[in-house]
């Protein structure tokens, strides 16, 4: 074997070594990824749950326990909703179809300048993912959400709001709107909800 070749196949053993450690860093970061999301959402069902509970033990039809949360740029802002049903439903199968909206409704500046954003919740789009166009540009990946409750059936629902890259410290609120999709048009439970994203 002459020299060059054996450059060449010690080249190409580092390269494939550098290969193999670069991917096991990548696998490392993507499952902590999950492993942290994992421990978001088991934080959901024991802090708020309980709450969630409380509140539709007192009657509420929609509740929600924290409306506000405190990230950094890039992060997920994880809140829990909860609604009771107490409709009868289609009278054959006994259910309501409710949906829940999303839309980006303010932008508060740091400095503590209102931008109104021009997007109602008839913007917010449908299915699982949508991107929500907001003020300052960016887009915010949401998870409106459809499902069916029986007669005093409840459900605790997370409500998942992924910040865009390169969005400017401040203030974002979000309008949450619960539909009895079997009556359109008609907002379920109170008014709707307000929750507030603060970007640090």
């Amino acid at each position: 074997m002459n020299k060059k070749a054996m450059e060449l196949a010690i080249n190409f053993i580092v390269m494939l070594i550098l290969a193999i450690v670069v991917f096991g860093f990548g696998l490392y970061f993507v499952q902590n990824v999950f492993n942290a999301a994992k421990d978001v959402q088991a934080q959901l069902d024991k802090d708020s749950e309980k709450n969630i509970n409380a509140m539709l033990d007192r009657g509420e039809k929609v509740a929600f326990p924290v409306t506000s949360k405190d990230i950094k740029s890039d992060q997920v802002a994880i809140f829990g909703l909860g609604v009771l049903n107490v409709l009868t439903g289609d009278p054959v199968k006994g259910q309501t179809n409710f949906k829940v909206d999303i839309s980006c409704t303010l932008y508060v500046t740091k400095g503590g300048t209102e931008i109104q954003s021009p997007y109602s919740a008839a913007n917010c789009g449908e299915g699982w993912t949508s991107a929500l166009p907001c003020m300052c540009g960016g887009s915010w990946t949401v998870t409106p959400l459809r499902f069916t409750l029986t007669k005093n059936e409840r459900k605790t629902i997370p409500i998942a709001i992924q910040v865009p890259r390169g969005k400017p410290s401040g203030t974002y609120a979000f309008m949450v709107k619960v539909t009895d999709t079997s009556t359109p048009a008609k907002v379920y439970g109170d008014a709707p909800k307000q929750i507030y994203v603060n970007i640090n």
